[in-house]
């Protein structure tokens, strides 16, 4: 619970939190109203108008995630933190999280605030469906766990940050193109499809449906948080 309290203290405490937590949240926000009122507010909108810059955000998300985390190892925070205690395993699990929630948080209030927008300006949301808001959240999450602990593996929020970007605009979308039969496995267990697959059921190209994209996300976070675990704990303090 120290470790927690300590990492949350350290987290609200920083402003460059709060810069990122309003970009991300009024990014939402305005991009929802804004797309809604391209299309007319008197258009029939389903749960994809609050999800309008859910993918900008999951951009701006990896960079604030990667970046809170690995100022901790540039500035020497983290340091003066492993003083303080020998739990270096709870320390990566916490700050990793918190981050990640906190984010997550500001992402989600910027869809609440959309909604509201929407509604003032006279337009109607049916929420009778909420899988793309569903999607928007899985992927949100896998990619800033995995920044978060990609971060404290390469001991760098810029390139842990870079590595993710690489996979969401270079890898993800090549081998999606490409469409060659032996580089299936590795297209296979990637995050981003994944995490779609995890909130819609199924995915066109793959074969796999949602249990099987949990099993896998759950392995590349398992294996990044064991990777990360043991980096920090031969790391010397500095």
């Amino acid at each position: 619970m120290n470790i927690v309290n300590a990492e949350l203290r350290k987290l609200i405490t920083v402003r460059s939190t709060w810069v990122y937590a309003i970009i991300i949240l009024l990014g939402v926000a305005g991009g929802d109203v804004l797309s809604a009122k391209l299309y007319g507010f008197d258009t029939a909108f389903t749960a994809d108008a609050l999800t309008a810059a859910a993918d900008l955000a999951m951009l701006v998300m990896i960079f604030a995630v990667a970046n809170t985390v690995g100022a901790d190892m540039s500035k020497g925070t983290q340091a003066w933190t492993f003083l303080h205690t020998t739990r270096r395993t709870g320390v990566v699990t916490a700050s990793t999280l918190l981050t990640t929630i906190f984010y997550m948080l500001a992402g989600i209030v910027g869809m609440l605030l959309g909604w509201l927008g929407i509604t003032m300006f006279g337009g109607h949301v049916d929420l009778s469906s909420m899988t793309p808001i569903y999607g928007s959240l899985a992927r949100w999450a896998v990619f800033s766990l995995l920044a978060g602990l990609l971060a404290y593996i390469l001991r760098s929020g810029t390139f842990a940050a870079m590595l993710l970007l690489a996979d969401v605009f270079v890898l993800e979308v090549m081998l999606g193109a490409v469409q060659v039969d032996w580089l299936k496995p590795v297209q296979a267990v990637l995050p981003l499809a994944n995490a779609s697959i995890l909130a819609n059921g199924s995915l066109p190209g793959y074969d796999h449906g949602r249990w099987a994209a949990a099993t896998i996300l759950a392995c590349l976070l398992g294996v990044a948080f064991v990777a990360a675990s043991c980096i920090v704990a031969r790391r010397a303090v500095k």
